[in-house]
């Protein structure tokens, strides 16, 4: 029987897509399966799926129109014959020795879900950036704060792809609400916050098994529109979550909105320095009027911010908005004109 069901949703990655299959090809233990979601990419990602698909068995290709990430990863997840799922974003890395770990710790705790580290890497893979290793310990039944607070300071909550998840127990009790399945931005948190929450046995361990590839192209650092308004979907939909599973004490409430008040704040940065114009207004205006930006300001003072982003808030806080984008957009060009100059 097969052990483990890698799914990754694929998706204009042609220029990354083989390194991550290669890091699958690699890995020491064989009793896997790779399920390959092309979700309508228009670049040679299909053509170099197929190909692979063609020459090793154990990988699988589903063809369909593009519905995004969130749907793209649920379909591998239905697909998948495994006792247990793993996902890969398609720009990103598995280390060799992954799955032979995940295995032997799964063989002592079958747990429902079990997170690793992972490991921040440039573009090219060449520099490592922040690596973040958890505790290794065992969570059982419905006490969860300290997880969660683990999770939040090593920035694993949301992430999907540092997780194994049992296949039956996925299959049982993740639902994707309509009005989040078309989320692009935070559709792991869509897909973690409820698994999480209904979790008997969570094991974590403090192994990096997994290479992050930072692209600035790619959908968690470009903006648009759609991408503030996720932001609101999906942070909302979280803070129901925790509130009805009974978590959110008062630990929890303070980490959940200096994690939101940190989220929104660099959504307002990406805003403020994207080119989309006079929506610009529009957009800051309605999101510091939300409820959600509104309830997550007092903890603003707790977040960490640094002096920089503390300036930012002032601003918005006076809602002078056009002092505020030309504020973002000189710190913007400070920046490019800084990493040019490191590069030479």
């Amino acid at each position: 029987m097969c052990r483990f069901s890698i799914v990754v949703p694929v998706y204009q990655a042609e220029k990354y897509l083989e390194e991550c299959i290669c890091s699958i090809l690699k890995q020491e233990k064989e009793s896997w399966e790779l399920i390959l979601v092309d979700d309508g990419a228009s670049d040679g990602s299909p053509e170099i799926c197929d190909r692979y698909a063609g020459k090793y068995p154990q990988i699988k290709v589903l063809h369909q129109q593009n519905t995004g990430p969130l749907l793209a990863r649920c379909r591998g997840f239905e697909k998948a014959k495994g006792t247990y799922l793993l996902s890969l974003d398609a720009d990103d890395r598995l280390s060799e020795q992954a799955l032979k770990r995940l295995d032997e710790t799964l063989e002592q705790e079958d747990a429902d879900i079990l997170i690793f580290g992972y490991q921040r890497l440039d573009e090219d893979c060449k520099k490592k950036k922040q690596g973040y290793r958890l505790k290794n310990e065992l969570y059982e039944g419905g006490q969860k704060t300290e997880l969660f607070l683990e999770l939040w300071e090593k920035n694993s909550f949301n992430l999907v792809w540092n997780k194994v998840f049992r296949t039956d127990f996925v299959r049982q009790r993740l639902r994707v609400p309509e009005e989040l399945k078309k989320v692009k931005t935070g559709d792991d948190a869509v897909i973690v916050t409820p698994l999480l929450l209904q979790a008997n046995k969570i094991r974590t361990i403090s192994e990096i098994l997994y290479e992050y590839r930072t692209v600035p192209e790619s959908i968690s650092r470009s903006f648009n529109r759609q991408k503030g308004q996720d932001v609101l979907l999906y942070r909302t939909y979280m803070f129901k979550q925790l509130q009805q599973a009974g978590m959110m004490n008062e630990k929890i409430e303070k980490r959940f909105y200096e994690v939101t008040c940190k989220t929104m704040s660099y959504i307002l940065s990406q805003c403020a320095r994207s080119s989309m114009g006079k929506e610009k207004l529009d957009f800051i205006r309605g999101l510091i009027e939300s409820r959600l930006y509104q309830e997550s300001l007092p903890y603003s003072k707790t977040a960490g911010f640094s002096r920089r982003k503390r300036a930012s808030f002032w601003l918005l806080r006076h809602r002078l908005f056009r002092p505020f984008i030309w504020y973002e957009c000189v710190q913007a060009s400070a920046k490019r004109i800084c990493l040019k100059y490191i590069k030479k």
